[in-house]
């Protein structure tokens, strides 16, 4: 039988894995995205802030971005990636890579973009320690108290 501390470990293990799991593939996607796209320059043409979490109120800016592809076309894209603190200002030249079959599916190439999941799968990582090692504890006080053979 599984104690209070296992339940709370085995919550906090499934909920680490699973965003540990949403980390890993989404910086694989950013990053092919860089290894493989065509590497160009736009031009950030607004910025727009949105809510980020409901009725709590928190806001992030995201910038709009419009580039040419080789082809010529002009193409327009909101960054993926909202701040709290203005990171772009209207004007600014910025690195930009996308995927030559689709346009449209582009980034802002900097340090943040292609590395922001990285530092949230360490952070998630943490809660699947921390989730295993309560599962550990529980098993081993039940084994100690002779609930488990």
């Amino acid at each position: 039988m599984i104690g209070g501390k296992g339940l709370v470990g085995a919550a906090f293990l499934l909920a680490g894995l699973v965003f540990v799991g949403g980390g890993v593939f989404k910086t694989w996607e950013v990053n092919a995205l860089a290894a493989t796209g065509v590497h160009t320059r736009g031009e950030v043409t607004y910025m727009k802030r949105k809510s980020t979490s409901g009725r709590s109120g928190g806001r992030s800016w995201y910038a709009w971005v419009v580039f040419r592809t080789s082809t010529g076309e002009e193409i327009g894209f909101e960054n993926r990636q909202g701040s709290a603190l203005r990171s772009h200002e209207v004007g600014d030249i910025v690195d930009v890579v996308y995927d030559p079959a689709d346009p449209s599916d582009a980034i802002i190439d900097n340090f943040w973009t292609r590395f922001a999941w990285v530092f949230a799968t360490l952070f998630a990582s943490v809660f699947v320690l921390l989730g295993g090692w309560l599962v550990r504890r529980d098993r081993r006080e039940q084994r100690e108290d002779g609930w488990i053979r």
